[in-house]
């Protein structure tokens, strides 16, 4: 993780989380509320900018347990856990996964945000067959 504001969008993103201002468009006002509440809570600890980059990095491992989950769910018969920590690994590994995962930026959180919704989708998959 960055220890401090990187290249490109991060400095304007670390401020509007910290300030709950409204960043370039389109605003990602989802993510500067969540990031304000980082900001917020951790600053004393780690600094703000740092702090705003615990949330790409904590969206990133919650995009990638999201997928170790789907590959395991979506392999029932053979029901190998090993299957999607090596599948999330090679996921989250990726260099833009990484890249956006260790600074603040919105990628990691939009990753995370599209991971919760698949995840939620083969939840309401299972209980409208009766399989969960």
């Amino acid at each position: 993780m960055a220890p401090d504001a990187t290249y490109w969008d991060a400095g304007e993103l670390i401020a509007a989380a910290w300030g709950l201002g409204i960043p370039h468009p389109p605003g990602t006002p989802l993510f500067v509320a969540i990031g304000h509440l980082f900001v917020v809570a951790l600053s004393g600890m780690f600094g703000v900018a740092a702090s705003s980059n615990v949330v790409s990095a904590l969206a990133t491992a919650a995009a990638g347990a999201g997928s170790a989950w789907l590959v395991t769910h979506r392999q029932r018969e053979r029901a190998d856990v090993w299957t999607g920590v090596v599948a999330a690994l090679c996921a989250g590994l990726g260099l833009s996964v990484w890249a956006n995962a260790t600074e603040t930026e919105v990628y990691a959180f939009s990753l995370a945000w599209s991971v919760l919704l698949l995840v939620c989708g083969f939840c309401a998959q299972d209980e409208r067959r009766g399989t969960r």
